[in-house]
C-alpha cells in the first residue's frame, strides 16, 4: 500500500500522511491508514483511505477482536460521515486492483 501511495503522490501531486488520527476520534485510539491532502501544508483534507485486511471480514484470532474491529470500522465510517470526509475503503480481495481503484476514486 505504501508503494502505491508513493506512485499516486508522483502522478497526482497529492500529499499524504500515514496513520492519520482525525481530530475528535475518541482520544486518538482510531487511526486511519492514510490521509490524502490537497496541499503540502496538510490543511485541506481530500479523503481518508482504509485498507481492510481479512480480519475486518472474518474471525481470525479471537471472536471478541473481530467484534471490536467491526465497532472501530463503524466508528470510522460515522466519523467521516459526520465530518463530511470522503472515505475510501479497499477490501483485501481487491489488492490486485489497488492502484486502479485509488486512481478512479481520487479523480
Amino acid at each position: 500500500m505504501d508503494k502505491i501511495i508513493r506512485e499516486l503522490h508522483k502522478a497526482y501531486d497529492i500529499f499524504n500522511e500515514r496513520k492519520f488520527n482525525g481530530e475528535g476520534v475518541r482520544d486518538g485510539l482510531l487511526k486511519f491508514d492514510f490521509a490524502i491532502f490537497e496541499d503540502k501544508e496538510q490543511n485541506k483534507l481530500k479523503c481518508l483511505i482504509e485498507y481492510d485486511g481479512e480480519f475486518h471480514y472474518k474471525k481470525y484470532y479471537v471472536e471478541q477482536n473481530f467484534e471490536i474491529q467491526q465497532i472501530h470500522d463503524q466508528r470510522k465510517d460515522n466519523y467521516c460521515k459526520e465530518h463530511n470526509i470522503k472515505l475510501i475503503r479497499i477490501p483485501y480481495w481487491e489488492q490486485e486492483n489497488l492502484l486502479h481503484i485509488l486512481k478512479e476514486k481520487l479523480k
